[in-house]
Protein backbone atom coordinates (compact mmCIF):
# COMPACT_ATOMS: atom_id res chain seq x y z
CA UNK A 1 0.00 0.00 0.00
CA UNK A 2 1.27 3.44 -0.84
CA UNK A 3 1.70 5.67 2.19
CA UNK A 4 0.07 9.05 1.75
CA UNK A 5 0.06 12.16 3.87
CA UNK A 6 -3.44 11.45 5.22
CA UNK A 7 -2.78 7.96 6.63
CA UNK A 8 -2.78 9.08 10.29
CA UNK A 9 -5.92 11.08 9.61
CA UNK A 10 -7.55 7.88 8.30
CA UNK A 11 -6.96 6.16 11.63
CA UNK A 12 -8.37 9.13 13.59
CA UNK A 13 -11.43 9.37 11.32
CA UNK A 14 -12.41 5.76 12.13
CA UNK A 15 -13.35 6.91 15.66
CA UNK A 16 -15.89 9.46 14.43
CA UNK A 17 -19.62 8.76 14.63
CA UNK A 18 -20.74 9.21 11.03
CA UNK A 19 -17.99 7.18 9.38
CA UNK A 20 -18.72 4.49 6.81
CA UNK A 21 -16.16 2.17 5.39
CA UNK A 22 -15.86 -0.62 2.88
CA UNK A 23 -13.04 -3.10 3.40
CA UNK A 24 -12.45 -6.46 1.72
CA UNK A 25 -9.79 -8.61 0.04
CA UNK A 26 -9.75 -7.78 -3.63
CA UNK A 27 -8.09 -8.86 -6.82
CA UNK A 28 -6.49 -6.02 -8.77
CA UNK A 29 -5.45 -6.49 -12.42
CA UNK A 30 -2.79 -4.19 -13.85
CA UNK A 31 -4.16 -2.47 -16.94
CA UNK A 32 -0.72 -2.37 -18.55
CA UNK A 33 0.86 -5.79 -17.95
CA UNK A 34 -2.15 -7.75 -16.53
CA UNK A 35 -0.31 -8.63 -13.30
CA UNK A 36 -2.68 -9.99 -10.65
CA UNK A 37 -2.41 -8.49 -7.17
CA UNK A 38 -4.43 -9.77 -4.20
CA UNK A 39 -4.66 -6.93 -1.65
CA UNK A 40 -7.07 -5.30 0.76
CA UNK A 41 -9.43 -2.65 -0.60
CA UNK A 42 -10.26 0.11 1.91
CA UNK A 43 -12.61 3.03 1.36
CA UNK A 44 -13.33 5.34 4.32
CA UNK A 45 -16.04 8.00 4.04
CA UNK A 46 -17.04 10.65 6.56
CA UNK A 47 -18.83 13.95 6.33
CA UNK A 48 -15.62 15.84 5.55
CA UNK A 49 -13.21 13.14 4.43
CA UNK A 50 -12.78 10.34 1.90
CA UNK A 51 -9.88 7.92 1.52
CA UNK A 52 -9.21 5.01 -0.86
CA UNK A 53 -5.98 3.05 -0.62
CA UNK A 54 -3.92 2.52 -3.75
CA UNK A 55 -1.24 0.17 -5.03
CA UNK A 56 1.45 0.18 -7.68
CA UNK A 57 2.02 -2.87 -9.87
CA UNK A 58 5.02 -4.85 -8.55
CA UNK A 59 5.93 -5.85 -12.11
CA UNK A 60 5.70 -2.64 -14.18
CA UNK A 61 5.28 -0.02 -11.40
CA UNK A 62 2.17 1.58 -12.93
CA UNK A 63 -0.63 2.51 -10.54
CA UNK A 64 -3.17 -0.31 -10.24
CA UNK A 65 -6.87 0.45 -10.83
CA UNK A 66 -8.49 2.24 -7.91
CA UNK A 67 -10.97 -0.58 -7.28
CA UNK A 68 -10.41 -4.34 -7.50
CA UNK A 69 -12.41 -6.64 -9.73
CA UNK A 70 -15.92 -7.33 -8.54
CA UNK A 71 -16.75 -10.65 -6.93
CA UNK A 72 -19.28 -11.35 -9.66
CA UNK A 73 -16.75 -11.79 -12.48
CA UNK A 74 -17.12 -14.87 -14.59
CA UNK A 75 -14.59 -17.66 -14.29
CA UNK A 76 -13.62 -17.56 -17.95
CA UNK A 77 -12.91 -13.84 -18.07
CA UNK A 78 -9.30 -13.95 -16.82
CA UNK A 79 -6.33 -15.49 -18.60
CA UNK A 80 -3.32 -16.86 -16.78
CA UNK A 81 -0.80 -13.97 -16.62
CA UNK A 82 2.13 -16.37 -17.14
CA UNK A 83 1.09 -18.49 -20.11
CA UNK A 84 -1.77 -16.24 -21.35
CA UNK A 85 -3.60 -19.31 -22.64
CA UNK A 86 -5.28 -21.10 -19.74
CA UNK A 87 -8.17 -19.53 -17.85
CA UNK A 88 -7.94 -18.85 -14.14
CA UNK A 89 -10.20 -20.79 -11.80
CA UNK A 90 -11.96 -18.58 -9.26
CA UNK A 91 -12.93 -20.22 -5.99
Amino acid sequence: MNKKKGDNTSKNIMNEEDVRFECYDGLYVCEQCEYLLNRTFLHIISKDYSYINSYDCPRCHVQMPQKPLLDEIEENSLKCPDCEEEKLEIR
